[in-house]
């Protein structure tokens, strides 16, 4: 769980507690993952984009960095990690106002010693971009992941999203953005359980996710913000625990500063809210409610136009009515990116 890359900051729960939180936390981790490759690899689309992107470009990377709580529990166990990032971009035109973004991105993440924390991961997503008005543009795209965890086959699973999006462009420096994800996920070797706990024979086990999504993002010469609101509502067929079937409500805000055709620097903050639905908590019998804030900032020095640096920090803090999930979590990391 870290940032990769030009500060792109995804936000998700992850808990390592003894029971059930010990085996959601491997999966939150590899969400996460997902979203921050996907951030990576693809720039913010926006209503206005002059000049076009290229056909096709390829960037590679490799990071270094710490992690000062890695299962976020009252251990408090941090490691160093390394990862090598790759990603694929092609952009065809089909006509002047229809293209086409296919993307292709690779993970490999490992930790100096809590290797049961190790992944890589494939995604592959294609979008059509609609643009009948220069104001106006609708994007329809899907995405395929596999996510494995060497040391954890019980967490790989298969993720697959199709997902629609429709912006509108006020003036030359305000733009709104509506959208939907519907997401499923399917693991490889863990059977679905019911509520007391036991495997169902041959019933895989299956997640699946809504997402409604809301964005402003103002545009100027050296300066921009985007300022966002997000709704989840999860289901699962593992009736134990509860583990997806809960809704999040989360705000985001992220703020670019280019200081100098070299220097660039993000921060973000985000608070995310999740309602679970069944599961409660023990001590005090009510339902379980946590709040994440989470705040970042990295800073991105272009040394060459092909190659670039990216120092990250990030601080992440929950607060639950359950204390055994409290926990605080400090990532940094220094990356070197290069471009083709």
């Amino acid at each position: 769980m870290r940032p990769l890359g030009w500060g792109a900051l995804a936000v998700l729960l992850c808990v390592s507690q003894p029971g059930w939180a010990a085996e959601s936390a491997a999966e939150d981790r590899a969400q996460l993952f997902i979203e921050l490759l996907k951030r990576r690899a693809q720039r913010i689309l926006e209503a206005h984009r002059a000049p076009p992107p290229p056909l096709f470009s390829f960037s590679a990377g490799v990071g270094e960095g710490y992690e000062s709580n890695v299962n976020l529990d009252g251990e408090r166990r941090g490691d160093l990690f390394t990862e090598e990032s790759a990603s694929g971009v092609f952009r065809p035109q089909f006509r002047r106002w229809a293209r086409g973004e296919f993307i292709w991105n690779f993970l490999n993440s490992h930790f100096m010693e809590m290797t049961d924390s190790d992944l890589y991961t494939h995604t592959f997503s294609g979008a059509l971009q609609l643009q009948p008005r220069q104001a106006l543009r609708l994007d329809l795209g899907a995405e395929y992941g596999i996510l494995n965890f060497p040391r954890d086959s019980g967490s790989s699973f298969a993720d697959q999203r199709v997902k629609a999006s429709f912006s509108v462009a006020q003036t030359s420096w305000l733009t709104h953005k509506i959208g939907w994800v519907y997401q499923y996920r399917e693991y490889d070797t863990r059977d679905a359980r019911d509520t007391a706990g036991d495997p169902v024979a041959g019933l895989n086990r299956e997640d699946r996710r809504h997402t409604g999504l809301a964005e402003m993002q103002l545009k100027f010469a050296r300066f921009s913000a985007r300022v966002g609101a997000e709704f989840y509502r999860n289901f699962s067929n593992d009736q134990s625990n509860e583990f997806y079937d809960w809704d999040d409500f989360r705000v985001r805000g992220v703020l670019t500063r280019v200081f100098s055709p070299q220097w660039i620097g993000v921060l973000t903050a985000s608070h995310e809210r999740k309602n679970y639905q069944s599961r409660t908590v023990p001590a005090i019998n009510v339902a379980e409610r946590d709040n994440l804030l989470t705040l970042g900032g990295s800073l991105i020095y272009q040394w060459t136009s092909r190659v670039s640096l990216t120092y990250s920090l990030t601080y992440r803090y929950q607060d639950s009515n359950d204390p055994r999930l409290d926990f605080t979590d400090w990532i940094n990391q220094l990356a070197v990116t290069v471009s083709f």
